[in-house]
């Protein structure tokens, strides 16, 4: 299995389990649906930053609600991803 079937695999077991996900880039110029992790989420808007670009518009998370629909959570600016591993850490520890 290569790098990018790998990623796909990973993407749809978060969304099957009712995960959240970021979407990273914009409808023009083309996206990719990555598990949410919080130094990724600093290095792009890091990257956003320097390139001019809004980070919010840039960078979302978002989970499935249903089979077919979508919604959209929020930004992914750092702190609230910390916030979401946070939740994450604690649900894993009961």
């Amino acid at each position: 299995m290569g790098l990018l079937e790998g990623l796909c695999l990973l993407v749809a077991l978060h969304l099957a389990e009712g995960k959240e996900c970021l979407i990273v880039g914009d409808l023009q110029t083309g996206y990719i649906i990555v598990p949410p992790d919080a130094g990724l989420c600093g290095e792009l808007d890091v990257c956003c930053n320097k390139t001019c670009r809004t980070p919010s518009k840039w960078v979302q998370v978002f989970r499935l609600t249903s089979a077919l629909g979508v919604h959209h959570c929020r930004d992914a600016r750092p702190p609230l991803i910390e916030d979401h591993l946070q939740m994450r850490r604690v649900e894993n520890a009961r």
